[in-house]
């Protein structure tokens, strides 16, 4: 299967993606995106957000956005204009 970029289908740039290697569970991805985001506003689209997600965010000096996507639709592009605008805001 060839992978499909989601970018050009919203009509937007290419943007930076966090991959998690397999297998791995929630919990694991909040140090690397952490690391991946540094002291910059940071947006972060998953299907599942976990407690330690939302504190991670919360805690964060620099605006950070989690948008969730319901695992049974996917990425809308109602969620993409939300991270464009509030990215657009900063």
């Amino acid at each position: 299967m060839r992978p499909r970029l989601l970018a050009p289908l919203f009509g937007i740039p290419r943007l930076p993606v966090v991959t998690m290697p397999p297998p791995f569970r929630p919990g694991d991805e909040v140090p690397r995106i952490d690391a991946y985001a540094g002291e910059r506003p940071a947006a972060w689209i998953d299907d599942l957000h976990t407690e330690a997600a939302r504190e991670w965010a919360a805690g964060r000096a620099f605006p950070t956005l989690l948008s969730t996507a319901d695992p049974a639709i996917g990425l809308t592009r109602a969620a993409v204009r939300e991270v464009l605008e509030r990215s657009a805001a900063l």
